[in-house]
């Protein structure tokens, strides 16, 4: 995780240039990071800060794993993607009345 490798801290402008990202795309992961408990974001900082130890301990069993399986993760995260994504589509699809 850039912010926690940083030493905890990075403006938004530091995260955009690191990551070669969009300022929406920073932005929205920023946003999704805070919701998940691991950031504390405010309008021009970023910072490190796990919830509670838990959240803090999972964040570091998921480096471990990235860094011994980075092609396992990758799929992971990747598949579950995909099923978000086949679940919604199938939201919109139309089905056959019954002949009753």
């Amino acid at each position: 995780m850039t912010l926690k490798r940083a030493g905890g801290a990075c403006s938004h402008a530091n995260l955009i240039e690191r990551l070669r990202a969009s300022e929406h795309v920073v932005g929205r992961a920023l946003e999704s990071l805070t919701a998940a408990g691991l950031v504390s974001n405010d309008l021009d900082t970023a910072v490190y800060m796990p919830s509670s130890r838990a959240v803090g301990a999972s964040v570091d069993r998921a480096e471990e794993l990235y860094q011994r399986k980075p092609n396992a993760v990758r799929r992971a995260i990747i598949g579950a993607h995909s099923n978000s994504l086949a679940a919604f589509a199938d939201a919109f699809k139309l089905r056959k009345a019954d002949d009753d």
